[in-house]
C-alpha cells in the first residue's frame, strides 16, 4: 500500500512539474521584454533554409524594376515566430512589402536559438537576392 501511495504521489508531482514547465514556456513565448541576442551558441534555423523558402514564396511585384540584394532583420522569438521584420536596404516599397510578406509567412516554422542551454530571442540579419523576372 505504501508503494502505491508513493507511486501515485510521484506521478502527481511529475504532472504538476510538467504543467509548470508548460506554463513557463508559454509565458516566455510572449515575453517581449526578454533580451534579444545577436550572437548565440546555436542560431535559430528555418526547416527549409530561409533562402530556399524565400525563393519559392517571393512573388515579384508587377511594374517594379529592381534587381539586387536586400538585407532583412528580424527577431526569432522563443516560440519560433518572427517579430520586428524590417527591410534595411533601400529599395522600392513594393519590394519591401513583398519581402516582409514572405518572412511573415515563415513565422512559426523557426527553431528558436539557444544560448547556454536556454532558448533565447535572437536578432537575425538575412540577405536575399531579388532578380527582375
Amino acid at each position: 500500500m505504501k508503494k502505491i501511495t508513493f507511486l501515485l504521489a510521484s506521478f502527481g508531482f511529475l504532472l504538476f512539474s510538467n504543467a509548470q514547465d508548460s506554463t513557463q514556456s508559454a509565458k516566455r513565448a510572449v515575453d517581449k521584454t526578454a533580451p534579444v541576442l545577436k550572437k548565440v551558441e546555436k542560431p535559430a534555423t528555418h526547416p527549409d533554409n530561409i533562402q530556399v523558402f524565400f525563393k519559392k514564396k517571393f512573388v515579384y511585384p508587377p511594374r517594379t524594376n529592381y534587381t539586387g540584394n536586400v538585407v532583412v532583420t528580424y527577431i526569432v522569438e522563443f516560440d519560433g515566430t518572427l517579430s520586428d521584420i524590417k527591410v534595411i536596404t533601400p529599395c522600392p516599397d513594393k519590394i519591401k512589402e513583398e519581402v516582409v510578406r514572405v518572412f511573415t509567412k515563415s513565422s512559426g516554422a523557426w527553431t528558436p536559438a539557444q544560448h547556454e542551454g536556454e532558448m533565447v530571442r535572437q536578432q537575425v540579419s538575412t540577405q536575399v537576392k531579388i532578380v527582375t523576372p
